[in-house]
């Protein structure tokens, strides 16, 4: 009897030890596919001192957002690619001096997740960093297709590495577009108006003259200005 309750305190003794030196596991193969890549996206907010916001797309787009103390904000976009065990990502503007190279390892403990051992505090399965409370007015049937198709968000990066991001929403029958142009991807709160015609946006962006077409699923832009000229190709992403 003596023995069996030894042998008892002693299981137990080993259980309470491995409990309390487990470590979290690097989450991997397709449990990590899994949590980064979805019909839509996924979104994770971490606990760190910028309150840092990653946005995974599924169509290898990365956007991530440092909400700094001041209440602005410093964000970057770029690409990444799922590894085994690990994301690249390259991002456009943060890291150019270091190749742009960057990469993220998320680990689990039990229900609690981190990014790079930066607490999540947040995952929701939503397609970017925009607040979901964000909506876009659907054209009405008497809006001509021409015009309707420009109606969303878009994104992309110009020939000279800057992105912005172009949010059309609302167009009327007469083809007169309410959007705004940011160079970041905060949710608007100020937008301008500007007539559609022969199915081409134009709009005054910086000093110069932005023109868009749809073309499917794409926006094609060219910008020409002081700066001289450019080209972009921008995503539809709502």
């Amino acid at each position: 009897m003596i023995a069996i309750v030894k042998l008892i305190a002693t299981v137990a003794i080993a259980l309470f030890v491995g409990l309390a030196v487990a470590e979290p596991v690097v989450v991997q193969g397709e449990e990590l596919k899994n949590l980064i890549v979805t019909k839509r996206g996924t979104t994770w907010v971490l606990n760190n001192d910028t309150q840092t916001q990653v946005s995974f797309l599924p169509d290898n787009k990365i956007y991530a957002c440092d909400i700094l103390k001041n209440g602005t904000s410093d964000c970057d976009g770029g690409t990444y690619t799922v590894s085994e065990s690990r994301v690249e990502t390259k991002f456009g503007r943060w890291y150019a001096k270091t190749g742009g190279e960057r990469m993220v390892v998320i680990k689990k403990d039990g229900d609690n997740l981190t990014l790079n051992d930066s607490e999540v505090v947040q995952y929701t399965r939503i397609p970017t960093l925009f607040q979901p409370i964000f909506e876009l007015t659907k054209p009405a049937a008497d809006v001509p297709p021409q015009c309707a198709a420009f109606n969303g968000r878009w994104t992309g990066t110009w020939t000279n590495g800057d992105q912005d991001w172009l949010s059309i929403v609302e167009v009327d029958a007469k083809c007169v577009a309410k959007f705004a142009y940011l160079s970041n991807p905060k949710v608007p709160t100020r937008f301008r108006v500007a007539e559609i015609k022969n199915a081409e946006l134009s709009i005054q962006c910086g000093d110069g003259t932005c023109r868009f077409t749809v073309h499917g699923d794409e926006i094609w832009g060219n910008y020409s200005g002081p700066d001289g000229v450019g080209r972009v190709v921008k995503k539809k992403i709502q």
